[in-house]
C-alpha cells in the first residue's frame, strides 16, 4: 500500500522563568531528509522537542517548555494539525503509551470517482450519476472529490 505524507512543523520553545520565547525551524538545522521525516511522524517530533529542551537547558535557560505548530497531509487530504499546539512536548514522556497530544485524523466524506468500486469486496461500480452526491451502493451516499 502506497501512503503519500507531507508536512510542515516549526517549534516554539518558551523560557518558563523569563516567558522569552524562541522560534525553531528545523529545516534550517536538519538535512532535507530528516526534516522531510521529522514532519510527518509525531515519534520523530516529540525526540526533536525533547533535543530541543536538552539544548536549551545546557544553554543555560533552565526550566523550558517546548511546542510544536505542525500541520500534515495524507493521501492528498487537505491539511490537519497533527500535533496539539497547546502541549508542552517537552513534559510529555516517549514510549508506545496512547498518546493524547497527536490530533485524531478527521473524517472526510467518501471521495470515490464514477468506475471506482465503493469498498473492500465490493463489486459493484460507481456509476456517473453518482459523483454528484446520489447514493450508488450498499455504502450509502458518496461525497464529493475536494
Amino acid at each position: 500500500m502506497l501512503i503519500e505524507k507531507t508536512g510542515q512543523v516549526d517549534f516554539r520553545v518558551v523560557d518558563n522563568a523569563t516567558g522569552k520565547t524562541w522560534v525553531v525551524y528545523p529545516r534550517e538545522r536538519l538535512s532535507a531528509f530528516q526534516h522531510r521525516m521529522l514532519t510527518t511522524q509525531p515519534d520523530m517530533i516529540l525526540s526533536y522537542a525533547h533535543y530541543l529542551e536538552d539544548e536549551w537547558s545546557e544553554k543555560g535557560h533552565g526550566d523550558v517548555s517546548v511546542y510544536a505548530d505542525s500541520w500534515a497531509s495524507l493521501n492528498g487530504r487537505p491539511r490537519q494539525r497533527l500535533i496539539d499546539p497547546e502541549v508542552d512536548l517537552s513534559a510529555q514522556d516517549e514510549g508506545w503509551a496512547h498518546k493524547t497530544w497527536i490530533v485524531p485524523l478527521r473524517e472526510l466524506g467518501r471521495s470515490l470517482r464514477p468506475g471506482r468500486t465503493c469498498g473492500p469486496g465490493a463489486r459493484k461500480k460507481i456509476p456517473p450519476r453518482a459523483y454528484a452526491g446520489q447514493s450508488a451502493c450498499r455504502c450509502g451516499p458518496v461525497g464529493l472529490i475536494g
